[in-house]
């Protein structure tokens, strides 16, 4: 019995695995900070195909991303259509708003031009 203890307190000792790491390994406490960059598109729509993947490096003017050709183009078809009926403004319609926002702003610089010596009275 007392050979059994002997021979484990040895084991325990000189043979049994120890606690300290492996050669070339290290430990410590530490703190990673890394830089979140957000990524957007101008037009809005459905990826069609990702050329990156994950922790690869990307440089300014990489394409990463492609988004789907006919939703592009459907919105700015519908876009261009949007914007051809804003600017098709007839010469009557022009002319017309800006007599009426001149016959406000008129009416605007009377009444408070007006409405200054009237509220200017002279007590005698």
């Amino acid at each position: 019995m007392l050979a059994a203890l002997v021979g484990f307190a040895a084991w325990k000792v000189l043979l049994a695995p120890s606690d300290l790491p492996l050669k070339g390994l290290a430990r410590g406490n530490g703190r990673i900070e890394a830089d979140i960059i957000d990524v957007s598109t101008r037009p809005a729509g459905r990826i069609a195909e990702i050329a990156l993947r994950e922790r690869d490096l990307v440089q300014a003017d990489l394409a990463s991303a492609a988004l789907r050709a006919k939703m592009t183009s459907d919105r700015s078809a519908r876009s261009a259509a949007d914007l051809s009926d804003h600017l098709d403004l007839s010469f009557t319609d022009v002319t017309a708003t800006a007599f009426f926002m001149l016959g406000a702003a008129a009416m605007v610089f009377t009444t408070s031009f007006f409405g200054f010596f009237s509220s200017r009275r002279r007590f005698v």
